[in-house]
């Protein structure tokens, strides 16, 4: 039986029996798209590190109409663009205005049962996709920090907040606590570099493509056992078949042995007869 894969959502493929417009839809085969729909069912499990399988479905309901379309046999199927928008059922947070602005902010969490998330329907390849926000705003932490290189000079730092004098062109030397600073700094941009790192959850779409291949391995390979298996009969029968062949000659040089042996004997009864006949 096949479930949708999003938490609230009671339709299976046993209720489409009831409600024939219920249909189930499997991931996309382009790694943008399929990612947004990871987005999507990852708010609404509240996993960070969710991942889909082969037999992962979601169900019509959660698309807008303009994103599905019927085939001239009747059969609805989604838009290459479709993303799952609707009846997520994801738990929103939002800051109550009314607190004292002293106070630490109160959260109030609430559903958001059929309130649609704040993506475009349709994807534009011009727009930055947001599961890469996070390696830009790393790029922007590791530009800020910009050290000179140690020499016999009075070390210098250039930070982008200068102040009026430094605008002007005044050096500024550095102390020791400053030199120190300056190691830290330098500290922060290695662990930058190593945020930078690829983690569990940038691997996503290395999994969908896993996925896709191991499919076609599979399929080459259950063609080749297919091949294997037909030409092993082919060569049992023909083995089989030249057995019979090699039994059959013997048999028959045999019985042509036989008849050249008898056919010697009566000529030679024959010469004994004209012999003696003489």
């Amino acid at each position: 039986m096949t479930y949708c894969a999003l938490k609230g959502c009671p339709n299976s493929s046993h209720d489409t029996q009831e409600h024939q417009n219920i249909t189930f839809h499997v991931f996309p085969t382009d790694p943008i798209i399929a990612g947004r729909w990871v987005e999507q069912i990852r708010l609404n499990h509240k996993e960070e590190y969710w991942q889909p399988n082969k037999y992962t479905n979601v169900c019509s309901i959660h698309f807008d109409e303009s994103q599905t379309y019927t085939t001239n046999g009747g059969l609805c199927k989604l838009r290459q663009t479709a993303i799952p928008t609707k009846r997520l059922y994801i738990v929103c947070k939002e800051e109550n205005q009314d607190s004292d602005p002293h106070e630490p902010d109160k959260v109030q969490d609430f559903i958001c049962k059929e309130e649609r998330l704040d993506i475009d329907d349709q994807y534009d390849p011009h727009v930055p996709d947001k599961l890469l926000d996070a390696w830009s705003r790393e790029d922007d932490e590791k530009s800020y920090f910009r050290i000179c290189t140690p020499s016999s000079q009075p070390q210098k730092i250039i930070k982008s907040g200068l102040s009026c004098n430094e605008a002007n062109g005044d050096n500024v030397t550095l102390t020791s606590s400053e030199h120190q600073k300056t190691k830290k700094c330098m500290c922060n941009v290695v662990h930058t570099s190593k945020k930078l790192m690829p983690t569990d959850s940038d691997t996503e779409f290395e999994c969908i493509f896993d996925s896709e291949r191991n499919d076609k391995l599979r399929r080459k390979l259950e063609k080749k056992i297919k091949i294997h298996a037909k030409q092993s009969l082919q060569i049992k029968n023909l083995q089989q078949k030249v057995r019979r062949l090699i039994k059959k000659n013997s048999t028959l040089q045999n019985k042509l042995d036989k008849l050249t042996q008898g056919n010697e004997k009566k000529k030679v009864n024959k010469n004994k007869v004209k012999k003696e006949n003489k």
